[in-house]
C-alpha cells in the first residue's frame, strides 16, 4: 500500500505538532491564564523560551524528548517492543534531563536499578494512591504512526507502553484512545465523527469553558485533563494555530496539553497547516520530520514482511530483513544484557555466527570500550584518516570522505551512549548523507537514524568485527593471531589488514605481509607505521625500489603529524648499502 501525500503531511504533522505544542507551552507551565496575560501582555503565540525550566526559544521538555525516544525505538523496523522502548527511556533518563515527571522518574529510577517496571509502578501507585498522570499520553503518538495499519497491535502497544511508567489503568485507556484517534485522523476521518468509549466520554471534548476550568484545577496534570483540552482543541479549532494558541494559554500543565493537542491538531491539519515560523523555530524539526517519514514508511509496508523469530542462516533477501533478524537474535537476551556479562558474550557470539553483519556495502563497527560507532563502506578505515578526508559536522560526529575527498562514504560517532540526538546543535545528523545499512534494517537512513538504531539494538554489545579484533589482540604474535586477524578482516574491518600485515611480517611471511600492507596503505595513506612495515617487507623480498618508496612515504606521513617511526634510519641504511654495492 502506498501512502498519499496527504497521509505523509499528516504523519509529519503529528510529531511536529507535538513538539511545537510542547515548545510553545513549556515556558507557560504552572501559570494561570491571568498570569500569562499579565506577564506577556496578550495570549502567547510565539516561542518565548524561559519559564521555570529556563528553556531556549523552540526547545521542548520531557514530552518531546520521550516521544522522540519512543519514535527512535520504533524506527528500527520490527515494531513496538517494551524492552527496547524502556531502554530508550533509560538512555534519556541517564542523560540528566532538565525535568522528569514524578511518576515517570520513580519508574525509570527503579528500572535503572534492574527492578521490573510493573513492580515499581505498582509500588508508587499504592504509596501515593494515584498514577494517572499525563506522562504517558504525551509520548504515545509514535505508536499510532508505526502501527497505523495494525489496530490490535496499536492498542496493545499503547497500553503496554503506558504501563511501563504508570500503573493506573486510566492512563493506559487514554493512551489507547488517543492512538486510535490519531490513526483515524491520519486516514482522513472527520473529527466530528470521532467518539470516546463510555468510560472516557466525560473527558472527551467537554467544550472550551469546561476544559479551561480543568486545566488550572488541582487535577491539572491528570491524564483526563490532557484529553479534555486536546480533544476540545481538535474539535473546536478552525486551524492548527487557533487550537494551539487556545490550549497553551490555559496555563497549568501547558507543555503537555500543548503536546497532546499538537499531535491531534497536526494529524488533522498536517505539517502544511502549522505556521511556518513555528516550524522554522522548532529545534527538533528535522529529527521529528525524519522520524515521521520513517515510521509511516514502515507502517505502509505489506503485512508479512517481518520474518520469524528464528536466527537467520541464509542470505538476507532485503534490507528490512536485517533489522528484524538482529532483533530476533537478541530477543532471548533482552533484560539481561546490561547486568549479565555472560549474556553479553553469548549474544555477541550468536550475532557473529549469524553472519548478519557481513551483509551489504557498509561496515557497522561498535566499540563499547571507546563508546564509539563506525559506519562506512567496506574497504575503508577511519584510523589515521587524512584531515582532508575527515569532516567534523558536530562535536561527536565526523564524516569520512572517499579517496577522492569528495564523496561521503561513512561516519564515526564518539560517545554514542550519551549522544543527545534531540539537541539543536546536533540537528545536522538528521539531514545530509544517507546510507543503506542492512544489518540494522535501514534503507537510506541518516546518520542520526543509523546511530540511534545502533544504540537501541546493540546497547553495550560489540559487533562481530570487534569481537574478532579483541580475540586477535589477546592472541599476541602467535600463529592463532594470524587466523584471527584474517577473520576480523573477513568481517570488513580494514584495520585488521594492517595488524595482519605486521603479524605476518614478524612470522617471516614477507610476501603475504607486503600484499596486506600495500593494500592498507593505499586506503590509509597517513599511517607512518604501515608504510614502515611495508618497507621492511619489501626489503626482505629484496624489492629495493618499493622499500625506498615506502620509507619515504612513512617519513612524509610523520612530517604531516603521524607517529614517529624508525623509517629515517632504515632508509639511510638502505641507501648506504646501495651506494656500497
Amino acid at each position: 500500500m502506498s501512502s498519499s501525500p496527504t497521509t505523509i503531511d499528516r504523519a509529519r504533522g503529528v510529531l511536529l505538532g507535538l513538539a511545537v505544542g510542547d515548545a510553545l507551552g513549556g515556558p507557560l507551565e504552572f501559570m494561570s491564564p491571568e498570569q500569562i496575560v499579565r506577564a506577556h501582555g496578550a495570549p502567547v503565540d510565539r516561542y518565548l523560551g524561559g519559564g521555570w525550566l529556563d528553556l531556549r526559544p523552540g526547545e521542548g521538555t520531557d514530552d518531546t524528548a520521550l516521544a522522540l525516544a519512543l519514535a527512535r525505538s520504533l524506527a528500527t523496523g520490527r515494531g513496538y517492543d517494551a524492552d527496547r522502548a524502556l531502554s530508550a527511556y533509560l538512555d534519556w533518563y541517564r542523560s540528566e534531563p532538565k525535568d522528569i515527571g514524578s511518576t515517570t522518574r520513580a519508574a525509570l529510577a527503579g528500572a535503572a536499578e534492574g527492578r521490573p517496571p510493573g513492580e515499581v509502578t505498582e509500588e508508587f501507585h499504592r504509596r501515593h494512591g494515584r498514577s494517572a498522570g499525563n506522562g504517558t499520553v504525551m509520548r504515545v503518538a509514535p505508536i499510532a504512526l508505526r502501527h497505523l495499519r495494525e489496530p490490535a497491535r496499536r492498542s496493545e502497544a499503547a497500553r503496554v507502553d503506558s504501563k511501563l511508567t504508570h500503573f493506573d489503568d486510566h492512563a493506559a485507556e487514554v493512551c489507547v484512545l488517543v492512538s486510535e484517534v490519531l490513526a483515524a485522523l491520519l486516514d482522513g476521518v472527520d473529527p466530528s465523527e470521532l467518539t470516546a468509549p463510555r468510560g472516557l466520554a466525560h473527558e472527551w471534548a467537554p467544550g472550551r469553558e469546561v476544559a479551561a476550568m480543568q486545566a488550572t484545577s488541582d487535577r491539572a496534570g491528570h491524564v483526563g485533563v490532557a484529553l479534555a483540552v486536546a480533544s476540545t482543541a481538535l474539535l473546536s479549532a478552525s486551524s492548527f494555530a487557533d487550537g494551539m494558541v487556545w490550549a497553551i494559554n490555559l496555563g497549568g500543565d501547558a507543555d503537555t496539553n500543548g503536546a497532546v493537542a499538537g499531535a491531534l491538531l497536526g494529524a488533522r491539519f498536517g505539517e502544511t497547516g502549522i505556521p511556518r515560523e513555528w516550524l522554522e523555530g522548532l529545534l527538533v524539526a528535522d529529527e521529528a520530520r525524519g522520524l515521521a517519514d520513517r515510521l509511516l514508511e514502515l507502517a505502509e509496508r505489506p503485512a508479512g514482511w517481518e520474518r520469524s523469530s528464528e536466527t537467520p542462516r541464509r542470505r538476507l533477501s532485503s534490507l528490512r530483513d536485517g533489522g528484524t533478524a538482529l532483533e530476533a537474535t537478541l530477543a532471548p537476551f533482552r533484560g539481561r544484557l546490561e547486568h549479565d556479562p555472560k549474556s553479553r558474550v553469548a549474544a555477541e557470539l550468536l550475532i557473529a555466527r549469524s553472519g548478519l553483519f557481513r551483509e551489504g556495502p557498509m561496515l557497522v563497527s561498535h566499540v563499547p570500550e571507546r563508546d564509539a560507532l563506525y559506519v562506512h563502506e567496506r574497504g575503508y578505515a577511519f584510523d589515521d584518516l587524512e584531515p582532508a578526508r575527515c569532516v567534523e559536522v558536530c562535536d561527536q560526529v565526523r564524516l569520512m570522505l572517499g579517496l577522492d575527498a569528495e564523496r561521503c562514504v561513512g561516519f564515526a560517532m564518539n560517545g554514542l551512549s550519551r549522544f543527545a540526538f534531540e539537541a539543536p546543535e546536533n540537528a545536522v545528523v538528521w539531514g545530509g548523507p544517507r546510507f543503506d545499512v542492512p544489518p540494522l534494517g535501514i534503507e537510506q537512513g541518516t546518520v542520526g537514524l543509523i546511530a540511534a538504531t545502533a544504540r537501541l539494538l546493540l546497547a553495550g554489545l560489540r559487533t562481530p568485527d570487534r569481537v574478532r579484533f579483541d580475540q586477535a589482540l589477546a592472541a599476541g604474535e602467535s600463529e592463532e593471531a594470524i587466523e584471527l586477524w584474517q577473520a576480523c578482516l573477513d568481517e570488513g574491518n580494514e584495520l585488521a589488514r594492517y595488524a595482519l600485515g605486521y603479524t605476518l611480517l614478524n612470522h617471516g611471511r614477507a610476501l603475504e605481509a607486503k600484499e596486506q600492507l600495500k593494500q592498507y596503505s593505499s586506503i590509509v595513506r597517513s599511517n607512518a607505521w604501515a608504510w614502515c612495515y611495508l618497507g621492511q617487507a619489501c626489503e626482505a623480498l629484496e624489492d629495493w625500489e618499493e622499500a625506498e618508496y615506502a620509507y619515504r612515504q612513512a617519513i612524509t606521513a610523520t612530517r604531516a603529524g603521524a607517529h614517529d617511526t624508525d623509517s629515517p634510519e632504515r632508509l639511510a641504511e638502505l641507501l648506504r648499502r646501495h651506494r656500497a654495492g
